[in-house]
């Protein structure tokens, strides 16, 4: 049995994983991702700054990409995560273009509490 690497991450908390990271535009931020019985390295990838609007408002946003040379990320389509542009880096929009059409995720809305 192969050992697991400190800080592996499963698909969803690999979303808020990125978030705690640095960003800026042209960065990788390469990290461990359990990917069924193995571990891939994926590298979300800061490409480019946007303003995305949702149903909780209007944000100025990095938008990153997730890639990878194997595992479930390589050959299934292209998934972006938005996140705000500042320290928070909350994710605020994301989209998956699969072989079978594409779907979007909007922040309905967020509490500051």
């Amino acid at each position: 049995m192969a050992s697991i690497p400190a800080c592996v991450t499963d698909s969803l908390s690999a979303i808020f994983y990125a978030a705690s990271q640095p960003m800026a535009v042209g960065q990788s931020i390469p990290f461990p991702l359990a990917d069924s019985m193995r571990t891939v390295t994926v590298a979300m990838k800061v490409e480019s700054k946007e303003e995305i609007k949702t149903p909780a408002g209007t944000f100025q946003t990095l938008k990153v990409e997730p890639t990878a040379d194997e595992g479930i990320v390589k050959n299934r389509g292209h998934i972006w995560v938005w996140y705000t542009d500042d320290a928070r880096h909350m994710p605020v929009q994301i989209q998956a273009r699969l072989f079978w059409g594409t779907i979007t995720f909007h922040l309905q809305s967020y509490d500051t509490k």
